[in-house]
């Protein structure tokens, strides 16, 4: 296993090694860049430090993880789904170079694991209690394994969960009787306070929350246009920040909470745009032939992680959120590059 560890790092260098180089401006990204990557076949999290690392490999599974997404703890720890013996489970890593801790055991499926923020607790989305092929439910363990408590109990898909910045609640989407996606809420220590978010919507996904957790941001489906919304969770009217008769999607909110960066639809491909959270106008970061999709921010909120399509093949670009500089290509691999995050 050790040497399989060294030949794919040597051929990783060497292929991150091959092409043009970004020229970095003076004010590069302070963070470290996480994504899944296809390079070695099946797709495994790779990483690079801004501004003068290189890509590094951080799992190696043969038969794959992290493809389904995956979640930084404050302690450091990256938690995910990784397909082992044909089965997909929730395994921790501690730090980079440790060996992964596989902390379920199901002989259906285990993934989307979501951290709360004081590392407590994970919420993933299991298949183990599944009415019917398609069902999945959400559940509970600790950090470090443990009991699993199921959390949700429904007829459908309950999936992408995310915790409130303070862990009180989760928000997840879920498959309606009418075959629509909701968002909805749950208090963690409570399954039956589950309640919808967004009956208003014909389809509503893409849940993220506001810093001081006052309102959710999501994608709401709208006399058939999709939009980025804001739904204040005191009561008040959900808030229509987009307004476009384009498609928009993928919102994620800046750190401040000031800006949603996201994708939009528009003459035939996706672009990225930033949205102020006050629904002033939108400012496009890419507007050129290629498809830019998933962005995400860095922690400081000055730059934008996304992954653009060249060639057939994706990869990690990025750009100054202020758009005063043209995008930067990050990795340029032979395998498909997704699922881009940064800490």
């Amino acid at each position: 296993m050790k040497l399989y560890h060294i030949i794919i790092v040597v051929v990783a260098l060497f292929i991150a090694g091959c092409g043009t180089e970004p020229e970095w401006p003076s004010d590069t990204p302070q963070c470290t860049l996480y994504w899944v990557s296809y390079l070695s076949g099946p797709p495994n999290i790779w990483a690079m430090d801004f501004p003068d690392g290189f890509p590094r490999q951080v799992t190696f599974f043969p038969e794959g993880c992290g493809r389904w997404g995956f979640d930084f703890s404050p302690d450091g720890a990256i938690v995910f789904g990784g397909k082992e013996n044909s089965q997909w489970n929730v395994f921790r890593i501690d730090e980079e170079g440790a060996e992964p801790v596989r902390l379920t055991d199901n002989p259906q499926f285990d993934g989307e694991p979501a951290i709360s923020p004081d590392g407590g607790i994970l919420c993933f989305m299991t298949k183990r209690w599944f009415f019917s092929t398609y069902d999945a439910e959400l559940a509970l363990i600790g950090a470090n394994g443990g009991d699993v408590t199921r959390l949700t109990t429904w007829e459908g898909a309950d999936d992408s969960p995310v915790w409130s910045p303070d862990g009180s609640r989760i928000a997840f989407v879920r498959e309606n009787l009418y075959g629509r996606y909701t968002i909805m809420l749950v208090d963690p220590d409570s399954p039956d306070s589950a309640v919808e978010l967004t009956s208003l919507s014909d389809d509503a996904y893409d849940p993220c929350w506001m810093p001081d957790g006052s309102m959710i941001v999501c994608v709401m489906t709208v006399n058939g246009i999709r939009d980025i919304w804001k739904i204040p969770l005191d009561g008040g009217s959900a808030v229509n920040l987009t307004k476009s008769d384009w498609s928009d999607e993928s919102p994620t909110i800046s750190s401040d909470g000031s800006m949603i960066a996201h994708q939009i639809y528009h003459d035939g491909r996706w672009d990225i745009a930033i949205t102020p959270i006050d629904g002033s106008v939108t400012r496009f970061l890419t507007d050129d032939e290629y498809e830019d999709i998933s962005p995400s921010w860095s922690p400081d909120g000055n730059w934008v992680f996304w992954i653009r399509r060249l060639s057939g093949n994706r990869e990690v670009y990025c750009a100054p959120a202020n758009g005063l500089d043209e995008p930067f290509r990050v990795t340029n691999s032979p395998g498909d590059d997704i699922r881009v995050r940064c800490r």
